[in-house]
This record gives structure tokens, sequence and C-alpha cells, in this order.
């Protein structure tokens, strides 16, 4: 019976360690990692032709275009205390106040809270979809009028949970013309 638990318990340990130590696999056609995969718990891939940043566990950004003001980068967000993904946001919009004509043109929920379908994101493909809540909103800007998209996913079990949020932004002109491209992006982006 003592050899048996310790065969279980050596399994156990083996699986651990193996789920611990998963790396992003190859990149799709024409894309690169961007996240730092020895830092970073999920997967971001953009088009080769985006410059990257990955220095810290928790942030990644890719720039598409200086002239178009196009990035979308991935935030691990620390000390969270919301109930839950629309108090966040609502704490968030009062974050927002630098940005002059602040305007709120999709959010997540309802005014009673209920999630609005259209806003419900997906994110990843297969085994790695995520569900998360999506906020659309512009602002300027030192004068410079910006579209944002955010992404809040929820990662984890009920022991152990993150909440991440991944940013896409552009010049409102150039907002439409990227989203394609973006949206492509999400649809690779995997936690490990």
């Amino acid at each position: 019976m003592k050899k048996i638990i310790a065969l279980l318990l050596a399994l156990t340990m083996l699986v651990l360690f193996a789920s611990c130590a998963k790396t992003a696999g190859e990149a799709p056609e024409g894309y690169k990692l961007a996240s730092n995969d020895e830092l970073c718990d999920y997967v971001l891939y953009v088009p080769e032709v985006y410059v990257t940043e990955s220095t810290k566990s928790n942030y990644t950004i890719a720039t598409f275009s200086n002239a178009d003001k196009c990035t979308i980068s991935v935030a691990k967000l620390e000390n969270v205390y919301a109930a839950n993904v629309d108090e966040y946001w609502t704490q968030c919009k009062e974050d927002y106040a630098f940005l002059s004509d602040f305007t709120v043109e999709a959010q997540g929920t309802d005014d009673a809270g209920n999630p609005i379908e259209w806003a419900r994101a997906s994110v990843g493909m297969g085994e790695t979809l995520k569900e998360g809540y999506r906020y659309v909103f512009t602002g300027k800007y030192n004068g410079t009028a910006y579209k944002y998209q955010q992404i809040f996913l929820v990662h984890g079990n009920a022991f152990n949970s993150a909440l991440y949020c991944i940013t896409y932004t552009a010049l409102v002109e150039h907002y439409d013309s990227h989203l394609e491209g973006i949206n492509q992006i999400l649809s690779y982006f995997y936690f490990k």
C-alpha cells in the first residue's frame, strides 16, 4: 500500500512540475512571440512587423505603427479588490479622468449589471478559448483623439485567480482599419 501511495505522489509531482513548465508553441505563420516566454503566464503572438516589449511578468506591449498610434498590450492586473468585472470597470472609468472628452461607446453590462451578449469577448480558440468583457471608449490625450478597446479576462480557479486586461489603442481615424488584424491576434492568445 505504501508503494502505491508513494507512486501516486511521485506521479502527482511529475504532473504538477510539467504543468508549470509550459512554454509557448511555434508562432503562427507570419507572426512572432511578443510575450516573454520566461516571465509571462500567457502567450501573445503578433505579426512579425510589430515592435514588441515584454520585460516584466505582468506586461507586454506591441506596436504596429507609430503614425497610427496602434498598439496592443496585455497586463496582469495587481491588487484588484472589486467584487466583479463591472465594479472594476467603474473604478477604471474614474482613473481615465486624464482623458478629455472621455466617452464610453460600449460596455460589458447594461444598467442593471447584466452581461450584454455582444460585449462578451472570445479570446483564443479551442481549448484556449476564454470569455471576457469588452469595453470600448474614446478620449483625447494632449489634444489627440484615441479609441480604445479593453477586454478583461479572469484566469485561474476559485483559490488562485487573476484579472488580465488586453488593450487595443489607435487613433480614432485608424481604429477600424486595424480591427480585423487585432481580432486575429486575439484568436491566437492563450494562457499557459
